[in-house]
């Protein structure tokens, strides 16, 4: 099996709740279930990291944030929507007993949330 390569770099911390933290990185490095995908072109990517280290969260919460972006696209799709609400979920990172690392990755939307 060929090692693959690619770029993960920090930008910035985003933040901390109750639930998680999040880093934004420049990536072209997208692990996954099952496969890792390697891109030529960088995004930014928030690294959502879980204070709850259960197994497989990470990949619990890239399948809920993917069953979101599906209904989100359905509904820009079908002009309920005028734009796209949702971020593009990206891969996830569940390593189980060995190592705790409990995370996904989405398309990271720079800016501030709330209203005007």
């Amino acid at each position: 099996m060929a090692v693959q390569t690619g770029v993960v770099e920090p930008i910035r911390k985003a933040g901390a709740g109750g639930e998680v933290r999040i880093i934004v990185e420049l990536r072209t490095l997208f692990p996954g279930l099952g496969e890792t995908i390697v891109t030529q072109e960088g995004v930014a990517a928030a690294l959502r990291i879980e204070y709850n280290q259960a197994p497989m969260v990470g990949h619990e919460m890239f399948i809920r944030h993917l069953v979101a972006k599906k209904l989100d696209d359905h509904f820009y799709r079908s002009g309920v929507y005028v734009f796209a609400h949702v971020p593009r979920v990206l891969g996830s990172i569940s390593f189980g007993e060995q190592d705790l690392r409990e995370t996904y990755l989405y398309e990271w939307a720079f800016g501030r949330d709330g209203f005007s």
